[in-house]
């Protein structure tokens, strides 16, 4: 597989990405089916194929075609069919996740469809299936372990099914070489799309099997923690709610508990309970329900802003960005990056512009819990270690809890579906939902009655944290033996 050329090299950083032009050979264009949109012909884009076909290794097709055995099998996505949402507590619900969903470190679906409908099956993925994104923010890949298994993928995800060494061809599609060979066949006018037929020219490295092996085992391996790692917050999460007498969906508590006095649709509230909110939504029966049962069932209920548990709360004012190249900046994160074990964005903060802003309110701090404040609001992530140092955006709010001893704890509750409930009670504002730092520091967090339980909860969530890390990690070494020993990248 190591090729026989010793003069044949072209040094990848000929190109630059600084140009905005560059010449294509009537050949490349009728390979790619006439087509004349100019982010197929970049000279990143160029570069990367050179670098890759004057490499060290022989090449492979990613997609298997006629007589050309490729890495992957299969590629294909299923077709669309009218879908009937339900809701979770149906005993017959499977939950439906998006492409965006998918990537995430916890996916949580927030749609869900009957087991009974036709056509279901198509939308199941099997173990070790590659996911690729194909529409809206395209290219993104994960690999299907444990966990995803259990749900419906959209039809905005490419499967990718694999002759041999998943965790190989994840790889080569999550670095930069990758992700640039395959945006580079987008179209679309209005939403961005690409189709399985536009990567049947994409070829990967074909480096020796030990290579290969080495790269794969370390994926599945990754993947393996973040499993485990959902596991353990799973766990955590159903030890709280069971010590607090709650049923895992806030819905089934309306149920339980329904009486004359909690009709969803018309209810009355005392003059003196207003709190000067007069949205319906802040005022709804499911609200009091579930302060009543925390009160029942927990030694004491404390505001999340009490410096008792938490140091501070941080929501970053707003401010004008100077961007910089990588190595002078700090990774700036969004609200869909928190969600993401290794985030998506390129943007990096200048060091030297924003130095007291990342020092004083915008750097992550360890142990803390992010939470959305602006449009998609409640969404919430304990930071793993590899995100300690990078900057939040102004659309972000950073709990600092006071200790290690209820940083977990104060995570596990405020993640689950009633801290989700308890947060977004206060939502305000008429274009863009919003959350200030008064809402949140009024959040009633309840500590348990069982103090060595509670322990054990925080515990669950920390092991987690580092599960998470160390997933991380081997994705890094994976990526770096892939550029190191595949591509000659250092």
């Amino acid at each position: 597989m190591v090729k026989n050329q010793q003069s044949n090299t072209t040094d990848a950083n000929h190109f630059t990405k600084s140009l905005s032009f560059t010449s294509v050979k009537l050949s490349e264009v009728l390979k790619k089916d006439i087509r004349f949109e100019g982010s197929l012909y970049n000279s990143e884009a160029i570069a990367n194929r050179s670098l890759i076909e004057n490499g060290k290794w022989e090449t492979k097709k990613l997609i298997s075609q006629e007589d050309v055995e490729g890495f992957v099998n299969e590629a294909f996505y299923p077709g669309r069919f009218k879908r009937t949402y339900i809701d979770q507590s149906n005993p017959e619900a499977v939950g439906f996740i998006g492409s965006s969903e998918m990537l995430n470190m916890f996916p949580k679906p927030e749609k869900f469809l009957s087991r009974e409908l036709n056509g279901i099956d198509d939308y199941k993925v099997a173990e070790d299936t590659i996911l690729l994104s194909r529409s809206g923010t395209i290219g993104r890949a994960t690999l299907v372990k444990g966990q995803l298994k259990e749900f419906l993928i959209s039809e905005h995800s490419i499967r990718l099914i694999c002759n041999e060494f998943p965790g190989y061809v994840y790889t080569f599609l999550i670095s930069s070489v990758g992700k640039n060979l395959i945006t580079t066949n987008t179209y679309g006018a209005v939403v961005d799309q690409i189709e399985p037929e536009h990567l049947y020219d994409v070829e990967i490295p074909n480096p020796s099997s030990e290579i290969k092996k080495s790269i794969n085992s370390r994926i599945i391996d990754s993947f393996k923690l973040r499993d485990e790692s959902n596991s353990l917050i799973k766990q955590a999460e159903e030890q709280l709610l069971n010590a607090l007498g709650l049923p895992q969906n806030p819905a089934d508590l309306i149920e339980e508990l329904k009486d004359d006095m909690h009709d969803l649709k018309h209810f009355e509230i005392k003059l003196s309970n207003y709190a000067e909110r007069l949205e319906a939504s802040y005022h709804l029966p499911i609200l009091d329900l579930i302060l009543n049962e925390l009160e029942n069932n927990s030694d004491e209920i404390i505001l999340l802003g009490n410096d008792s548990i938490t140091n501070e709360i941080i929501l970053p004012s707003r401010f004008k960005r100077v961007f910089v190249e990588k190595e002078f900046g700090t990774k700036l994160v969004g609200g869909r990056d928190i969600s993401e074990l290794v985030p998506s964005t390129e943007k990096y903060l200048s060091n030297e512009y924003h130095r007291e802003q990342i020092k004083e309110q915008l750097g992550i701090r360890e142990n803390s819990i992010i939470v959305t404040a602006r449009g998609t609001l409640g969404k919430t992530t304990f930071a793993p270690k590899h995100f300690e140092g990078w900057a939040i955006s102004d659309n972000l709010m950073q709990v600092v809890p006071a200790s290690d001893d209820l940083a977990g704890y104060l995570y596990i509750f405020l993640n689950s579906n009633y801290g989700y409930e308890l947060i977004t009670r206060y939502t305000y504002g008429g274009v863009v939902d919003a959350l200030e730092i008064e809402h949140l520091a009024n959040v009633p967090i309840p500590m348990l009655k069982d103090r060595e339980l509670q322990k054990n909860i925080n515990y669950l969530a920390l092991s987690a944290k580092k599960k998470r890390y160390e997933a991380y990690t081997l994705e890094q070494e994976a990526l770096g033996v892939f550029n190191r020993d595949v591509l000659g990248i250092m």
